[in-house]
């Protein structure tokens, strides 16, 4: 028997604005001091961005509580590419004004109130949050301060 992968369709390349470089090819001294700009994990500056939810995965603390990793793709104001941002949403009495914010930012705070908080509904939501710095080992990384209300709800 002869499989027929035909009837899925033709495998499409992924578009991406990454430029390939030829390994010869010559470094500039601008090459050093971009090295960062492109990072998806890069430093951002404190302030309220955009953002949409680029994962969810739920998960248990290290105390054994509920606890979701939201990893958001935060839009930098100055159009460049997107920088994520992991997020962790403990789900206890002390810690569920959290998961209530994020779920007003997306929009999906008035189906959370009626049928309960469906983590899957979140995946690709856009939303605000307002964004800090926080030091650990040393060094400097971007923490969710807290996530705000849109503007415009989002239809549910």
């Amino acid at each position: 028997m002869k499989a027929n992968f035909e009837r899925f369709g033709n495998v499409q390349p992924a578009t991406s604005t990454v430029t390939n470089i030829d390994y010869n090819a010559k470094l500039t001294d601008a090459d050093l001091e971009d090295g960062n700009s492109h990072s998806k994990y890069r430093l951002l500056p404190e302030g309220e961005y955009d953002f949409y939810v680029d994962d969810v995965q739920l998960k248990q603390s290290k105390a054994g509580n509920n606890m979701v990793e939201i990893m958001a793709a935060v839009l930098p104001e100055d159009g460049g590419s997107e920088v994520l941002v992991r997020d962790y949403i403990v789900l206890t009495n002390n810690g569920i004004w959290k998961a209530a914010q994020f779920h007003k930012s997306i929009g999906l705070f008035e189906q959370a109130k009626t049928k309960g908080m469906d983590w899957n509904a979140c995946y690709k939501k856009n939303g605000r949050l307002k964004l800090r710095h926080r030091v650990y080992d040393g060094k400097e990384y971007n923490e969710v301060a807290s996530y705000l209300p849109l503007a415009k709800p989002a239809v549910e």
